[in-house]
């Protein structure tokens, strides 16, 4: 039986909402670089409209990088 995967109870929980629009950067930098990172995670019982308010910043900071690699 492998070892090499994580169940939570809660989504909360999870990489994916502790760590959204970057998981994989976050996952790789714990387990492989030994870097362990502060969580930033998602607001508990937002709509939709709300979340995307809060994921804003994040998205202004992956356009930025978009232009600069033109």
């Amino acid at each position: 039986m492998s070892h090499h995967y994580e169940v939570q109870s809660n989504f909360y929980e999870s990489w994916l909402a502790n760590h959204p629009r970057r998981t994989g950067e976050a996952y790789l930098s714990q387990y492989l670089d030994a870097q362990f990172i502060d969580d930033h995670p998602l607001p508990q019982g937002a709509n939709f409209n709300e979340l995307h308010a809060w994921l804003e910043p994040l998205f202004a900071v992956e356009r930025g990088k978009a232009e600069r690699s033109r």
